[in-house]
């Protein structure tokens, strides 16, 4: 028979302790309730499943290839989110890392969810690992977003880089450059809903880029055309 083991129940103490427990229990090993990349919806689908498991392989309900059924209605009594949302999101989870398999049969016309419960892959489960799909999604959207300041910050680079190359070209003093980039600043801070801080060093930024060409302001500054924009 395969099992879960989580503890060990053989001392009295425990024995005794397991034995107030009416309405029953399920054990599921510590490994899987520790598991840093299962999130706890995971791990009680994980655990519903494995109770149903128990309850067909007492009462002689299991099909030939170890699979059973399990019912939505028993997510939604025992989850906090809807059968529909376990199906949709977590089981997919749990068979993307190898866990469980799952198995569509039609049986009076409709079509039913079995499953099959990897001992092998839960017992020596590792939930340290790093779950690659949820960091390709992590790295996905902080390259989104960092396109997305990059891409403002052209426009923001566009539409004041003239005035950012006339503190240079015009022979401002030290001083009055300086008021003038706290002027630009606070326009470029204002307008695109940034902290003065951030708008100053886009500003110093853009006079450094200026500064490394050959009296004209780089590419950068027109690119991209604004119909491109986001924004």
């Amino acid at each position: 028979m395969d099992t879960l083991q989580a503890t060990d129940t053989s001392t009295p103490k425990v024995k005794d302790n397991l034995n107030t427990w009416t309405g029953g229990y399920t054990q599921i090993p510590n490994s899987i309730l520790r598991a840093s990349n299962l999130d706890s919806d995971s791990k009680v689908a994980l655990a519903l499943l494995y109770m149903t498991y128990t309850y067909a392989l007492d009462n002689n309900q299991l099909e030939p290839d170890g699979s059973f059924y399990h019912t939505n209605a028993r997510f939604d009594e025992f989850m906090a989110i809807s059968g529909d949302q376990v199906i949709r999101k977590v089981i997919p989870d749990l068979v993307d890392k190898g866990l469980i398999r799952t198995i569509k049969r039609c049986v009076e016309g409709k079509t039913r969810n079995y499953y099959i419960l990897d001992f092998n892959a839960i017992n020596n489960y590792d939930g340290s690992a790093v779950d690659q799909k949820v960091l390709q999604k992590k790295l996905a959207r902080a390259q989104k977003a960092y396109d997305g300041r990059r891409q403002k910050e052209a426009k923001i680079m566009k539409a004041y880089g003239e005035k950012v190359s006339e503190l240079i070209t015009d022979g401002y003093s030290i001083d009055s450059r300086e008021k003038q980039i706290d002027i630009i600043s606070d326009e470029i801070a204002k307008e695109y809903n940034y902290r003065f801080a951030t708008a100053k060093g886009l500003v110093n930024r853009m006079i450094n880029q200026y500064k490394s060409t050959t009296g004209k302001m780089p590419d950068w500054f027109v690119e991209p055309e604004d119909d491109e924009l986001p924004f």
